[in-house]
């Protein structure tokens, strides 16, 4: 069955309710960044820092990180 071959997602990260409009991940996949229409979120995924684990490759479970809203100004 298709479904069966499709990875499923580790872990339900935090956000705070706005629609993300674009999305990007880091070459090693520690840190999510994703765009809103007023800020950016930046997300870490790293279970256990230095381990070199992350939600991609480990459900994080109770551990999960807090996003970082970053507001640009104009200037």
């Amino acid at each position: 069955d298709l479904l069966d071959r499709i990875p499923r997602a580790k872990s339900l990260l935090p956000g705070f309710g706005d629609a993300i409009t674009a999305i990007d991940v880091t070459a090693d996949g520690h840190w999510i960044l994703a765009t809103t229409d007023t800020y950016l979120l930046l997300v870490p995924t790293s279970t256990t820092p230095g381990k070199g684990m992350t939600g991609f490759s480990k459900a994080l479970g109770k551990n999960k990180p807090v996003p970082i809203m970053l507001r640009p100004r104009k200037e």
